[in-house]
């Protein structure tokens, strides 16, 4: 699924993850955008997931420092980085359907 053309990944702040399934995987993962870099428009900085959030939605996003900051690289992840990675994934999906229904056509790549 991650080298598939057909199949659009989305996410924030993917330019590690990607070069993580490169190198430790030998994957190239294909048809990626990374909404920190497509949200920005001009802007210098790049945009995260609580901004998008609250300039799309106009809510808060909080998220656990306590989890952000956990062994991700472990075998078996915790029920609670499950959750949080599930919530961060759901959370790009929905800004990304937003942002997609908020621009005319022709912006859209």
């Amino acid at each position: 699924m991650l080298e598939s053309a057909a199949v659009l990944k989305v996410g924030f702040g993917l330019g590690d993850d990607v070069r993580r399934l490169r190198a430790k995987l030998g994957i190239e993962p294909r048809n990626i955008l990374d909404l920190a870099m497509a949200l920005r428009r001009g802007e210098r900085n790049a945009w995260g997931a609580k901004t998008a959030v609250e300039r799309f939605f106009g809510q808060r996003l909080q998220k656990s420092r306590k989890i952000t900051t956990t062994n991700w690289a472990l075998p078996k992840l915790s029920e609670r980085q499950v959750l949080y990675a599930a919530d961060d994934a759901h959370v790009a999906l929905r800004i990304y359907r937003r942002w997609r229904t908020d621009q005319p056509a022709n912006v859209i790549s």
